[in-house]
């Protein structure tokens, strides 16, 4: 095990990751918590977060239920809890959503043997069934309503059970109405349809386009497929037929996200010389055709848990998009817990797009260090600046316009690391939460200062850059235990609204922007200087 991974496993077990420049990694105890029971899926618009939860047992057990909270302000709040009209034990109602307007699709692909998907419609603030979707040909443990997707007038809803092109070879029902009254539209099949493709394992519907996931395509080992289809009229055509070019596992198509001109695909068992971290694939339309545009991978996958690399990370098991922006969930990816359990912690990737070239911005994480597996962003969703992901038991929220951001350049210490900052929490003039600041990557045993002022530098000093501005204000920061002093693991922090709400500086108030980095000792420093110096984080104080 190298040094920075060494540094790693203190880092995550003290709640924090690795970032490098430009990326910061976010935790929800920052933000707002929403808890319900077991949320499986979830679709977030404008101000209503919409949830299944197939395994409730209120109508019986594993009948499911589906539940809607609303947002004012920056608080979420409990709207209303749904149930099918027709609930029975064993539905799984809630296994998939989708929410558009005042319409939203709840699919429970267990009802009555075959499968359903329910259609709900808001008048006022209430939510009520106005119609039942079930496949004109269901046969028994076809599992229609396994994946839901919502347009306007238009309703697709697969069935990747179903056997008529050999056994689970799937398909996807398109519907298109309004209330109470829906017509069956379109039947779906790939066009290489055969046994074992699940096809319909995802879906997405943008306007006169569908894009189809079949993440067990091509039989065994199963690497997956993704297929766009677009309408004329009524009628349905197979546009294209994207894969990753693998002859392994890979679980291509186990997500689908379609918006405009880009498609983004997962691949949560695509291997990249590790075990399953997983992969996506963006693809953009050219107008003659989908073309590759970027293969993403997490930027920690390498993060290294006892020896054993990013283990089952199933980065790709979700994807969304929401313009320029991409949301990928990792629900497998795994953390190191005190006393040394590995635990598949989860974490969430967020993506800007410039031009062709997509850029991660933040990494997500839970804050908690102890407890059980997370699972997070299992489910997630992305609008504008705010994110929601699913943990095992409750949804979290991130918004991405308030995380600090690094800038400057650390300077390489005596063990060969680039010394980086990291936070956890919002700086508050008023919050009781904390807003830690850490120095990671540092050398052991030696203590460490936080620097901080108004103004940001660049400014040459002790062979790194000294990245506040004078005059600036020296803080001390507390150690992080390194577990036996491996190489890099000195890791420092300061709770930074200790500082602000201390009055020990007028001029910490709501609304001012801080800029910030960690100074420490380095007694075998190459330069001579004796000094080590991380990048810099900027953030804004909040009220």
């Amino acid at each position: 095990m190298n040094a920075q991974s060494l540094a790693r496993l203190a880092l995550v077990a003290a709640g924090v990751a690795q970032v490098s420049p430009a990326q910061i990694v976010a935790t929800e105890q920052d933000q707002v918590q929403i808890y319900f029971t077991y949320p499986n899926a979830l679709e977030l618009e404008g101000g209503t977060l919409l949830l299944g939860h197939p395994s409730d047992n209120t109508a019986g057990s594993n009948a499911g239920s589906a539940s809607v909270a609303v947002r004012s302000g920056a608080t979420w709040s409990p709207a209303q809890s749904v149930l099918a009209a027709d609930a029975a034990a064993g539905d799984r109602f809630g296994t998939s959503v989708a929410l558009d307007g005042d319409r939203f699709v709840v699919g429970s692909p267990r009802d009555d043997g075959t499968g359903s998907a329910y259609v709900f419609e808001r008048a006022g603030t209430t939510w009520t069934q106005v119609a039942k979707l079930q496949a004109g040909d269901g046969m028994p443990d076809d599992r229609f309503g396994t994946a839901v997707a919502l347009d306007g007038g238009r309703i697709a809803v697969s069935a990747p059970e179903d056997d008529d092109g050999g056994a689970s070879s799937g398909s996807v029902y398109v519907f298109s109405g309004a209330g109470s009254s829906w017509t069956f539209e379109a039947l779906l099949r790939a066009s290489d349809d055969g046994p074992g493709r699940h096809f319909g394992s995802a879906l997405s519907l943008d306007g006169d386009r569908l894009a189809v996931g079949a993440d067990a395509d091509a039989g065994t080992p199963a690497p997956g497929a993704a297929y766009v289809f677009e309408r004329t009229g009524s009628a349905w055509t197979e546009l294209q037929r994207l894969a990753s070019g693998s002859i392994l596992d890979e679980r291509f198509g186990a997500a689908v996200a379609l918006e405009s001109a880009t498609l983004a695909v997962g691949a949560p068992r695509d291997a990249e010389g590790a075990l399953f971290p997983g992969s996506v694939y963006v693809f953009a339309d050219t107008g003659s055709g989908w073309s590759l545009q970027e293969r993403l991978v997490a930027s920690d996958y390498t993060n290294i848990c006892w020896d054993q690399p990013f283990y089952f990370g199933e980065y790709g098991e979700v994807v969304r998009l929401d313009g320029d922006r991409l949301l990928v969930g990792a629900p497998g990816a795994t953390g190191v817990r005190p006393f040394r359990f590995q635990l598949w912690e989860g974490a969430g990737y967020v993506y800007e797009r410039a031009g062709t070239v997509w850029t991660e911005r933040a990494i997500l994480k839970w804050s908690s260090i102890y407890g059980a597996d997370s699972l997070l962003m299992g489910a997630g969703d992305i609008e504008g600046d705010l994110v929601v992901g699913r943990n095992q038991a409750s949804v979290l929220t991130y918004e991405l316009d308030r995380l600090p951001q690094t800038f400057c350049s650390g300077k390489p210490n005596s063990l060969g690391c680039v010394p980086y900052v990291s936070t956890y929490g919002y700086a508050s003039e008023t919050a009781t939460g904390y807003f830690r600041v850490f120095g990671n990557d540092l050398v052991p045993d030696q203590p460490a200062l936080l620097l901080w002022g108004l103004g940001a530098n660049n400014l040459p000093f002790h062979g790194g850059t000294l990245c506040v501005k004078a005059p600036l204000t020296r803080v001390t920061a507390k150690s992080i235990d390194d577990w036996g002093d491996p190489p890099c693991s000195g890791s420092w922090f300061r709770n930074f609204n200790s500082v602000i709400q201390s009055g020990a500086s007028p001029a910490l108030t709501a609304g001012a922007t801080v800029y910030a980095q960690f100074r420490q000792r380095d007694p075998v420093d190459p330069a001579g200087f004796g000094d080590s110096l991380t990048d810099g984080v900027t953030f804004t104080v909040g009220p």
